[in-house]
């Protein structure tokens, strides 16, 4: 939902509080796929003044249908959610609400992925970077850092404590994130 003001409206809900508004942009399939990253979008004409997005889901859980996914006996599912963009359509009259994310091309290649807990990463900092790869489980909690040099251009990463699953990753530089995507382990 995209709005002018942040969301501060709740109702009641079977397990808690429901967003009381109408989304602008709805996906109707189901998000099965739990290995790779699937796309959501759609076109919304501005009202103006729009500043903020909220994502989620906009409906009580008795309009919620829902999908049994690998046996999985949890009530619930969460999502990670990437590369968010609002942008204006070439040669329509509107103006939208432009979100670019500065990024800079780091040569960041991560390999091989799927990978037994070994892998290597190839990147390109500058010499004044300080810059870091974070590892994190699929919860949020960060499981591991490795200190990148921009002199080496290269690590070799040995994490044996890893247990099969998907993790996440994230470059860090200079206090931000550069970069960041899914690594999978399978032992």
């Amino acid at each position: 939902m995209l709005s002018n003001t942040p969301v501060s409206n709740v109702g009641p809900g079977a397990f808690g509080l429901v967003l009381q508004y109408p989304p602008q942009i709805e996906s109707n399939t189901f998000l099965n796929d739990t290995i790779n990253w699937l796309k959501v979008s759609g076109t919304y004409t501005a009202l103006g003044g729009e500043e903020y997005i909220t994502i989620g889901n906009f409906s009580i859980d008795s309009s919620t249908d829902t999908i049994n996914i690998q046996n999985n006996l949890c009530s619930g599912s969460y999502y990670f959610i990437e590369d968010v963009r609002v942008e204006k359509i070439p040669n329509c009259d509107s103006t939208l609400l432009n979100i670019e994310a500065n990024k800079k091309n780091y040569n960041l290649k991560l390999y091989p992925n799927p990978n037994n807990g070994s892998f290597t990463v190839e990147y390109s900092i500058e010499e004044n970077d300080q810059a870091d790869l974070c590892i994190y489980s699929i919860e949020g909690r960060k499981i591991a850092c490795h200190k990148l040099n921009s002199t080496e251009k290269k690590i070799k990463i040995q994490e044996n404590l890893f247990s099969n699953g998907m993790y996440f990753y994230q470059i860090h530089l200079n206090g931000n994130v550069a970069a960041q995507d899914r690594l999978i382990i399978i032992k």
